[in-house]
């Protein structure tokens, strides 16, 4: 796991490539269920961390819950138009999965306005992001604060 890796992941989350930080050994706090890849060898060109060379077949690791890896990204980078992300977002007890919802429109983010925001589309956000949509909630009137972006 090294800044290669690192830069992978925060390029497939939308985030800045550039000056990236590399975590191990669960500085974030051990892990739970599956541990899916072990050994990753990312060049750091790769879009999405699967598309990395790994030493096993997924789902086959020699890791224990003490070797979880992390990364910090820089805010910013570049999108694909379509793509959401969560902004303003802080850490709960369910993980990275409250905060504004911003989306990609001419390779820029910008926020959503909340203006007929409803369950229905929280529940498509939820699981646009891969999060659990049996289970969410959804917020208006800029409760995880204003976007300084365009409101697409």
């Amino acid at each position: 796991w090294d800044s290669n890796d690192a830069q992978v992941v925060c390029r497939q989350l939308g985030f800045s490539t550039t000056n990236v930080v590399y975590r191990y050994y669960s500085y974030y706090g051990y892990g739970n269920g599956t541990i899916w890849l072990d050994y990753m060898y990312c060049g750091g060109s790769e879009t999405k961390l699967i598309d990395c060379n790994h030493a096993y077949d997924i789902g086959v690791t020699y890791c224990g819950y003490i070797e979880m890896a992390g990364v910090f990204c820089p805010f910013g980078g570049g999108c694909t138009a379509g793509d959401i992300r969560l902004a303003n977002f802080y850490t709960s007890s369910y993980g990275r999965s409250e905060g504004r919802v911003e989306v990609c429109h001419n390779n820029e983010w910008g926020t959503v306005c909340d203006n007929g925001w409803s369950y229905n589309d929280a529940k498509v956000a939820c699981r646009q992001l891969g999060y659990d949509s049996t289970y969410f909630d959804y917020y208006s009137n800029s409760y995880f604060g204003n976007g300084s972006e365009n409101i697409w």
